[in-house]
């Protein structure tokens, strides 16, 4: 059985053009470092992607629970994933 950690992602580049694969622990640390973005699909079936502020206020919210602030958050150019 494979660890939820270790599972695979898809690894998009600037254009939405799959460029590679890597481990969720690898595509969590990226987004937390800001050097990658969460694509989410929303209630009107379209892609939208994410920073991790983003992310993790609506995960929390689709868990019913609250987020405290981590700080300003910093913008990232529209990569949403870098080599794994």
């Amino acid at each position: 059985m494979i660890h939820a950690l270790e599972q695979q992602v898809l690894v998009l580049n600037r254009l939405w053009q799959a460029v590679n694969v890597c481990s969720v622990r690898r595509a969590l640390t990226l987004l937390f470092e800001g050097h990658a973005q969460v694509v989410v699909r929303t209630q009107r079936r379209r892609l939208q992607d994410l920073h991790f502020s983003e992310w993790r206020e609506l995960f929390a919210a689709a868990r019913g629970t609250r987020t405290k602030p981590l700080g300003p958050s910093r913008s990232v150019s529209g990569c949403l994933g870098s080599s794994c």
